[in-house]
């Protein structure tokens, strides 16, 4: 798994369509669509339930729809620390 895939998944269970999705992150629905299936595949879970319009995800996929969106704002607080950090050495504030 990585944070794309994982990206991806947060961005459709919030617009509920794989094509939007898609166009949000510049990639084909197609993509978008194979990404999910290979966090399923990782987890042997199904993570969405594609019948229904717009696609709502499992019970595992709000957990994981949670918690991967904690550990992406993580990251990225993490890389935003790190840019700070650099700028004060820089500048030696």
């Amino acid at each position: 798994m990585n944070l794309e895939k994982l990206q991806y998944f947060v961005d459709l269970v919030q617009s509920g369509n794989f094509t939007k999705t898609g166009a949000k992150n510049h990639v084909a629905q197609t993509s978008i669509s194979q990404q999910i299936r290979s966090l399923e595949n990782y987890f042997e879970l199904q993570l969405i339930d594609r019948t229904l319009t717009p696609v709502v995800p499992t019970a595992a996929g709000v957990i994981l729809r949670y918690t991967g969106f904690l550990a992406i704002l993580v990251l990225n607080l993490r890389m935003f620390l790190i840019g700070v950090i650099l700028l004060i050495q820089i500048f030696q504030l």
